[in-house]
């Protein structure tokens, strides 16, 4: 409605459309996603269905599809992962003659969406006796990363072995065969 000084009027109807959704969203993998936060004004909406759901969980474009009051459409959605593996160390001890059977010796849990690879980044020096840093890095396959610095302990064995548990004497019954070869041996006075 329209009305100049001279008080005349005129009516129009027009149509106004506006977007309903957003064209493009970008989440974090493994992240929680509500649908409600690509719609323009989803307070506003009575009817909404989820013709095609995402999985947040699988990194790329997808289509989001989506039906409000009867019009379907769709929103591109990409899932992206751009947070480094969150992973729990240890430390670990051995003895000098041992060595280090897997890099998962020093790693007690890895949470990530995606696959990761371990690797050293320090070679460990089984011949020093103490104890060391060893660096390790966990990437997962968008290339985010972690760099650990784990405590490697070698201790030396300094004790000499024990014998308990023995009487003082000790009596072994010999087959005779083998009593003549010593007998033959050894010569007795």
């Amino acid at each position: 409605i329209v009305e100049d000084s001279a008080g005349n009027v005129t009516r129009k109807i027009a149509t106004l459309d506006l977007a309903k959704v957003k064209e493009e969203v970008v989440i974090e993998a493994g992240s929680s996603f509500d649908v409600n936060s690509v719609i323009y004004g989803a307070e506003f909406v009575e009817d909404l269905k989820i013709i095609k759901n995402i999985n947040v969980n699988k990194l790329g474009e997808q289509d989001l599809v989506i039906n409000i009051n009867g019009e379907e459409l769709i929103v591109k959605v990409i899932v992206k992962d751009t947070k480094a593996p969150v992973v729990t160390k240890k430390d670990v001890t051995i003895w000098w003659d041992q060595k280090i059977g897997s890099i998962d010796s020093f790693i007690r849990n890895v949470t990530d969406v995606t696959e990761v690879k371990k690797e050293y980044l320090t070679n460990i020096n089984y011949s020093k006796i103490g104890t060391q840093t060893v660096k390790i890095r966990v990437t997962d396959t968008s290339g985010n990363y972690v760099d650990l610095d784990v405590k490697l302990t070698i201790k030396k064995d300094t004790k000499a072995p024990s014998i308990n548990n023995l009487s003082k004497s000790l009596t072994v019954d010999l087959p005779t065969t083998i009593m003549n070869v010593i007998s033959d041996k050894i010569s007795c006075r």
